[in-house]
């Protein structure tokens, strides 16, 4: 684990890996049973992104204050399903820092091919900036995913920073319900955290909006995801089993529990 006292901003730099902004989607190439980067309780890497007006954005710069930082992309269903929900907690916590960091695009086609330049995650980060309800900071990765590296690379995590710049919740997948309730607690102790780092999701093809966001990639994008369904279940199959079902909390309240459908799996999406 490291220590607190570590300096608050790391220097970025490519980590390596076989990171690709690949053109085809293979489930092959997002491990979704591996989350590296900061854990629970653990100093929150410093980073430098790009604002979609250019210009550099720290994470030192929000030193002080609570910060949600959410990873996403044009072509991703799981996290575009989630905006308006967001886009409402930040309305309930206006005190809160709210950050979308631009990746990789989840699943490239004909029309959206995998960056090649920061001229083209930009341009399509200023998309997914106007998209209706959409009232967060979008900061955009370098093409070398730097960021996305250093908080684990997977297409659609959250981290909570707290004002301390400590980690007090992450989780593979967004979870808004969770989300909203580690912020409460934060309200009323800032060292609340919850140990819950995998939250499980239904694949991107049997979500509400997983067409419609697949086809902004192209028909092509639909007929990978098609083609990746039987990887995709299994990789979810193994995320789940590689995780701790333990949950625990530590805060004033101590009393958050992880919400789940009885299925398992989220209805979001």
């Amino acid at each position: 684990m490291k220590s607190e006292n570590e300096t608050a901003e790391i220097a970025p730099r490519p980590l390596g890996g076989g990171y690709v902004n690949y053109d085809v989607f293979d489930p092959d190439l997002i491990p979704l049973h591996v989350f590296s980067g900061p854990e629970v309780g653990e100093r929150a890497p410093g980073f430098v992104a790009t604002g979609t007006d250019g210009n550099p954005v720290s994470l030192s710069g929000f030193r002080g204050k609570t910060v949600v930082l959410e990873t996403g992309s044009y072509t991703c269903p799981m996290h575009n399903g989630d905006i308006d929900a967001m886009s409402q907690l930040q309305k309930k916590y206006p005190g809160v820092v709210f950050l979308v960091l631009y990746v990789r695009e989840a699943h490239p086609g004909e029309k959206i091919p995998g960056h090649r330049t920061m001229n083209d995650k930009i341009g399509l980060a200023r998309k997914l900036e106007d998209n209706p309800g959409e009232n967060r900071t979008i900061l955009v990765d370098d093409v070398d995913g730097t960021t996305h590296q250093l908080y684990g690379a997977l297409p659609n995590s959250v981290h909570i920073i707290n004002g301390l710049g400590i980690v007090a919740f992450r989780s593979d997948w967004n979870n808004v319900v969770l989300v909203d309730q580690v912020l409460a607690e934060l309200q009323e102790d800032e060292d609340a955290r919850l140990n819950m780092e995998h939250y499980p999701k239904k694949p991107p093809m049997f979500s509400r909006n997983g067409v419609p966001v697949l086809l902004r990639g192209g028909w092509r994008a639909v007929w990978d995801m098609v083609v990746a369904v039987p990887g995709m279940i299994r990789a979810h199959k193994l995320a789940a089993a590689s995780f701790p079902s333990e949950r625990t909390f530590t805060g004033a309240k101590s009393s958050l529990e992880a919400p789940r459908t009885a299925s398992g799996l989220d209805d979001q999406g």
